[in-house]
């Protein structure tokens, strides 16, 4: 298996936030102990993972909560396209409210001050605040 799948993979396990050992990663992924533990280091310089002291069998890694995992995962021009994509559905009578806010205070995208939706340059004009 590459190295980029597997560390993929690694993220999906991680991605439920709960403690998982490195034995259960390594056997979920079907690799080495050690394998499991350098991927684990190199995903965590980029990744809010967090290690757990406990030993090889009682001790783990989590993924950590937080604003930062969408802001390491999704660039800002990403985190714009969705957002345009979920205002664009709006139009069409899809309620996309909830998910644009949520988008907005993770990725911490300036709100327009008379809009419930971010105020991207691009989405917003400048003037008056309406979708272009």
């Amino acid at each position: 298996m590459r190295s980029k799948t597997i560390q993929n993979y690694i993220l999906y396990i991680l991605l439920d936030c709960k403690k998982h050992t490195l034995s259960e990663i390594a056997e979920k992924t079907e690799i080495s102990y050690s394998t499991a533990q350098r991927h684990l280091s190199e995903l965590a310089s980029i990744f809010p993972i967090e290690v757990i002291a406990g030993g090889r069998n009682s001790g783990g890694v989590q993924m950590r909560q937080s604003a930062e995992l969408f802001e390491n995962f999704f660039s800002k021009n990403e985190i714009n396209l969705m957002v345009k994509g979920l205002l664009l559905l709006q139009k069409e009578g899809i309620d996309t409210t909830e998910l644009i806010q949520k988008i907005s205070a993770t990725s911490e995208i300036p709100k327009h001050p008379r809009a419930d939706t971010p105020a991207i340059p691009s989405v917003r004009s400048k003037d008056d605040g309406r979708v272009m």
